[in-house]
């Protein structure tokens, strides 16, 4: 699950639901609130992958611009999403098509740093070389936790460095 204040105070929250427990055909929520959480709305969008995959691990992040970034996880084939609303304190929500970020899981908010560049931390969890999709173009990773940095504002990301982590089970 995730949440995420806009300026204004608007509340969001993300979470992944759907079936008894985790498997194909979970998928991702998003719900509002105004009233500072006393009260919520119906889901206002859904991140889903039909019954032969799944979405899960959702993250919500307020961009430096004040964009709400919506994040989610799938898995067949395995890779991070993101759909954009630039103004998220708006009745009328509008929100960018999903873009493919790359890696698989993405559980944390990206760090920004004072030069300008974003930092996605977005782990890959396959234990073999695979090709996973990044920004449209596929690039062999192995498996690790990786930081994607963004110098264009996450109009493209790249792999800048990965943790590998010995004996570790994810």
């Amino acid at each position: 699950a995730s949440i995420e204040c806009t300026s204004k105070g608007r509340l969001f929250s993300a979470f992944y639901s759907g079936n008894v427990k985790e498997g194909e055909g979970n998928y991702c929520l998003l719900l509002i609130s105004d009233d500072g959480g006393e009260n919520w709305s119906e889901p206002i969008a859904v991140a889903e992958h039909g019954t032969d995959g799944r979405c899960y691990d959702p993250c919500l992040w307020l961009d430096p611009m004040g964009r709400l970034w919506f994040v989610w996880a799938v898995s067949a084939p395995s890779c991070v999403w993101a759909a954009v609303c630039d103004r998220p304190d708006e009745q009328s929500l509008l929100w960018h098509s999903p873009i493919a970020l790359g890696g698989e899981v993405m559980l944390n908010k990206p760090i920004v740093y004072s030069t300008g560049e974003w930092l996605f931390p977005i782990a890959v969890w396959q234990k073999e070389l695979r090709k996973l999709l990044c920004c449209g173009s596929c690039s062999p990773l192995p498996s690790g936790s990786y930081v994607f940095c963004s110098i264009d504002k996450g109009k493209s990301l790249a792999p800048l460095g990965c943790a590998q982590v010995p004996n570790r089970s994810f």
